[in-house]
């Protein structure tokens, strides 16, 4: 159902950027914009450098799936009469986590909508933005278009799509799970040390759910591949706080490294186009595991987002604050890159190669 969503998104986008030109009301003070399906009203906004912009939030891209639609392929949306007021932002029912905070956003399940971001000022002649589309992570289970805000990335002259869709039982992708209406990841940190014993103690009948392989080995197989995966990653010691970076050594290679590795070897294969890899590495001040009030040092998954994009979740705690010169750079770099990607197909960083095989490292 995402695919089926995800290509109504691009027609419709497409059909907005066709056919829709942007222009300043001087009536009312508010960018319009002219499509198919009826004219649209936004609102001015800010980057993080202070670049003015026009946005257009929350733009219907499917009729609302409530009710009988509630699980069903998206419908189209009708046309709408007089000016759509594109300034609000929703997000779709979801689980609850701490780790993907939606203060200030409204949350229902009438929630397919996209938003747009425009430069204030018109392309130069004979030519057009490049477009940006950015589509939220949350493993299909949670987060909404706020992720990947603007504020940053329209320091350039882009125009930039962000966009929600159905999240979890609403597209069949999980178990009604009654008892999550709050994820409690944070107060599982309290019982961290208590969590690894517990986990050293049942090692070898957790690690299959642990690692989510209980469904591809053979049942006679499972006690021995515990052992070698405990005996790889811990050697002769036991599971604890003490050795905290071997756990997640083992987990950030079992859920992101591994599967990394061979989604960039499989594009390298059979794309028709360059595809760039990279490991980012840089500590930066804030990052997701100072927000969530962890003390562990290093980088944290999607990290590098919060220099790129505009993390409305977490409000005041990044928002405003001032970047120190080597966050500045890199966020320089970053926005640079996808920039130079989006309008030639290379990211503008010397030195930063294609993989034109599996074979290449």
């Amino acid at each position: 159902m995402a695919g089926c969503e995800y290509n109504l998104i691009m027609l419709y986008f497409g059909i907005i950027l066709l056919y829709g030109g942007v222009f300043a009301s001087h009536s009312k003070n508010v960018p319009m914009v002219s499509t198919s399906l009826g004219p649209i009203s936004g609102y001015y906004k800010y980057s993080f450098e202070n670049r003015v912009f026009s946005a257009f939030e929350d733009i219907p891209y499917a009729v609302p799936p409530v009710g009988d639609l509630r699980f069903e392929p998206p419908r189209p949306c009708p046309a709408w009469t007089g000016a759509l007021n594109a300034s609000h932002l929703y997000t779709c029912e979801q689980v609850r986590s701490e780790f993907m905070p939606l203060s200030g956003i409204k949350v229902q399940e009438d929630c397919l909508y996209l938003n747009v971001y425009v430069p204030k000022r018109q392309p130069p002649v004979n030519d057009n933005y490049d477009v940006i589309v950015n589509i939220h992570g949350g493993a299909f289970m949670m987060g909404d278009s706020a992720l990947a805000g603007p504020g940053y990335i329209m320091d350039r002259d882009v125009v930039y799509v962000n966009l929600n869709y159905r999240l979890g039982a609403l597209v069949g992708a999980s178990a009604r799970m009654t008892w999550t209406a709050e994820d409690e990841g944070l107060l599982a940190t309290l019982y961290l040390e208590k969590i690894l014993d517990e986990t050293d103690r049942n090692w070898e009948e957790w690690s299959e759910y642990l690692l989510d392989y209980y469904n591809v080995v053979n049942e006679n197989e499972k006690r021995s591949i515990a052992q070698k995966i405990k005996s790889f990653y811990f050697h002769s010691d036991k599971i604890s706080k003490g050795n905290i970076k071997s756990v997640i050594k083992l987990f950030g290679d079992r859920y992101f490294n591994v599967a990394f590795e061979t989604a960039v070897e499989m594009q390298a294969k059979v794309a028709q186009s360059p595809v760039y890899a990279a490991v980012y590495a840089f500590n930066q001040s804030t990052g997701f595991a100072k927000l969530l009030g962890s003390h562990l040092q290093g980088v944290a998954h999607g990290d590098e987002t919060l220099l790129i994009h505009d993390y409305i979740g977490f409000g005041p705690q990044i928002h405003g604050r001032k970047l120190s010169t080597s966050e500045n750079f890199i966020k320089n770099l970053l926005l640079d890159s996808i920039h130079s990607f989006a309008r030639s197909g290379k990211p503008s960083v010397s030195g930063w190669h294609s993989l034109e095989s599996s074979d290449d490292q």
